[in-house]
């Protein structure tokens, strides 16, 4: 006999019509956010199936809604009950998690839940402030299949006291380097690391390009924020086999066309802007075209302004031929300014 519970549809359908709020007891119009029916719900099934993350989706874009004081996505709860219940599914041991923070007493309040979990595969801390520099570490040592790791405008990660290599593949880092340069050493703890996305002012480009040479052999995406010349080119030159790269730079300069091409058998994928020396970037585009036969996507976009910009020669692309045959997009803005000269390349 079928089990009604194993039945997504089933489920689905009873998890969205559970009620999350009800009405205020003393104030006319008001309404209490109490999502205790649907954490139990969420309780009762085996976390990881469609289902329960489907369920706990409800519960968090209900709780970001009920929240009119934040514009994050996933709310942290405030009230005694509604900790309670944040724990209560902590230690369900939940494969997705998503918690923003407002300070270090709440992040303390529920770490020994935290620190219970052992099955997460993808874990987002927004706004959370570290009081001590083994707090994360506890948490992502205890789950051997993580694979996602997005840290959101994280305070006091300034040291990353952890000793044992994590299994993750994925990194995004958005706050401010200066206050969390403990991120070079949670790097340095991901040997299968193969996607890096960071901020790029303040970036300490000599030391996370040398965590990358030692540590990160796997990492192959690197995507960050405005960098120099010099800075992005140590992170090009870092990893063995780099096959994607989204940045912004002054311009697409002669040297960092240099340090792609050094990778030329292996990249993918090219996604940058630049501001300055349109002439240059012309060209520097016009080598990965005509050197990179595996490129499937190039994006050169020009973010400045042009005034009495040199655009270089108009029949740069037609120099050579091109060998990327896998190519399948191209996107070049602000390259040229009035095409007339009847090449198949018109994109602005």
């Amino acid at each position: 006999m079928i089990n009604p519970l194993e039945i997504h549809e089933i489920m689905a359908g009873v998890g969205w019509h559970i009620p999350l709020f009800v009405s205020h007891k003393t104030r006319d119009f008001a309404q209490d956010f109490q999502p205790r029916h649907l954490a139990a719900v969420i309780k009762c099934v085996v976390f990881g199936t469609w289902f329960s993350r489907h369920f706990y989706g409800r519960f968090t874009r209900a709780s970001w809604s009920h929240r009119k004081d934040t514009t994050q996505e996933i709310s942290y709860c405030k009230s005694y009950e509604q900790t309670a219940i944040i724990c209560d599914m902590l230690l369900c041991d939940l494969p997705y998690l998503h918690i923003t923070f407002q300070g270090t007493r709440e992040i303390n309040v529920i770490q020994p839940a935290l620190k219970s979990l052992s099955r997460l595969k993808v874990l987002k801390l927004s706004r959370a402030d570290f009081a001590t520099a083994d707090q994360l570490p506890q948490v992502l040592s205890q789950n051997k299949d993580l694979q996602e790791l997005k840290l959101y405008q994280p305070f006091g990660l300034s040291v990353f006291d952890g000793s044992v290599e994590l299994s993750i593949t994925y990194v995004n880092f958005s706050g401010i380097w200066e206050d969390n340069m403990g991120i070079i050493q949670l790097i340095r703890h991901c040997p299968n690391l193969e996607t890096l996305d960071v901020p790029g002012r303040g970036c300490p480009t000599t030391n996370l390009a040398q965590s990358i040479k030692d540590r990160c052999l796997k990492l192959i995406f690197i995507k960050c924020g405005l960098l120099r010349e010099v800075d992005v080119i140590l992170l090009i030159r870092a990893p063995p086999r780099l096959t994607k790269l989204h940045t912004d730079l002054c311009s697409f300069s002669t040297k960092v066309c240099d340090a792609l091409l050094g990778h030329a058998g292996w990249i993918k994928e090219i996604c940058l802007s630049f501001t300055a020396a349109i002439g240059e970037s012309v060209q520097s585009a016009n080598r990965i075209l005509t050197s990179c036969p595996n490129l499937r996507q190039l994006k050169v976009v020009f973010d400045g302004y042009s005034g009495s910009q040199d655009y270089g020669p108009v029949n740069v692309w037609q120099n050579e031929p091109w060998k990327c045959t896998k190519l399948k997009s191209l996107h070049l803005y602000g390259l040229v300014r009035d095409w007339t000269c009847g090449s198949p390349l018109l994109v602005q």
